[in-house]
């Protein structure tokens, strides 16, 4: 594979397929592959071979007919929530293949869920649920002809390592759950029109929905806070410099590099995460500021209620009660 053709953020995904593929016997190298159009090709075709291996009791994949199906059901709707309520209705017309999908929508916040009703699951069959999240994820943006902002994605039964090259695909914290597969989203955008005609649809859906090398890019500086995100909301130890280098195929020489390149560092990015979950937590929970400090890796409360006056003008308590 030609490394230098995208960006180092898909290099952790494509490595994943390229594994994966060898698991069920079925290799694809990426190595001949020099344009963004030939890795949508690589990626789809891949894909598809990714899910005739996780067939539902010996029962055919979803065909990608069907799946054109599916797409094409959305465009018949008046608004993004009503185009939900009718690609659901045909996903359970191919129940068990289809999935089954599901809205709840809690306040200010819609939760999108997939369940993909697998008896058992694998590294191979997560890798196929999760571009299924990211392939709704991209079609609902496009009917609407707007990005939706997602304020965090759930992946079922897998450790925090296996999420990390998904990070190419959901520009958000990514939260490792024993729940389905899932992505938090603003509920308004459900009340938000279709956009799309059927004569555009053909050209979206050549490569659907594996199109994404020559979509905008997530800066890495976004990508590194989402992680950084993600492990705190949930108490875990951040990762290291050194982790995070790896994870995009580079030295920690050339990350330090090219986020100087882009006007921050590593500890400035793990601060401003520290900071907005702090923020999240004393806003949208109820626990005890000891136990947000331990979450977030401070050794003492009193050191957490330095930092954060430090940084807001404010004792965590003396914000929590102004908002």
């Amino acid at each position: 594979m030609n490394r230098n053709t995208v960006s180092p953020q898909f290099l952790p995904l494509i490595g994943l397929i390229e594994s994966e593929l060898r698991v069920i016997g079925s290799p694809a190298d990426a190595a001949n592959i020099h344009s963004m159009n030939g890795f949508a090709q690589w990626y789809l075709d891949a894909t598809r071979r990714l899910s005739d291996a996780c067939t539902h009791d010996q029962s055919p994949a979803v065909s990608r007919r069907e799946v054109e199906l599916m797409c094409r059901t959305g465009l018949g709707a008046t608004s993004l929530g009503h185009a939900l309520e009718l690609i659901s209705s045909y996903c359970d017309l191919l129940s068990p293949r289809g999935g089954k999908i599901e809205l709840q929508v809690r306040g200010d916040n819609a939760l999108f869920t997939l369940d993909s009703l697998r008896e058992t699951n694998t590294s191979t069959s997560t890798l196929v649920d999760v571009t299924g999240l990211y392939s709704f994820y991209q079609l609902f943006q496009w009917l609407i002809g707007r990005h939706i902002t997602i304020s965090k994605v759930l992946l079922a039964g897998i450790d925090r390592s296996f999420t990390l090259p998904f990070l190419a695909l959901f520009d958000a914290p990514l939260i490792a759950t024993r729940a389905n597969y899932a992505f938090e989203f603003p509920a308004h955008f459900l009340q938000l029109p279709i956009q799309r005609t059927p004569h555009e649809f053909d050209e979206f859906f050549e490569l659907y929905p594996c199109n994404l090398f020559e979509r905008n890019q997530t800066p890495l500086a976004r990508q590194i806070e989402a992680m950084f995100l993600a492990q705190f909301r949930v108490g875990g130890k951040p990762a290291t410099q050194q982790e995070i280098a790896a994870v995009f195929g580079m030295s920690t020489a050339t990350l330090k590099r090219e986020l100087k390149n882009t006007g921050t560092t590593f500890i400035d990015i793990r601060q401003r995460a520290r900071l907005e979950s702090a923020k999240h937590l004393l806003e949208q929970t109820e626990r005890k500021v000891v136990d947000i400090a331990s979450s977030l890796g401070f050794s003492e409360a009193t050191t957490f209620k330095r930092y954060f006056k430090k940084m807001i003008g404010q004792t965590p308590d003396q914000w929590r009660r102004d908002q």
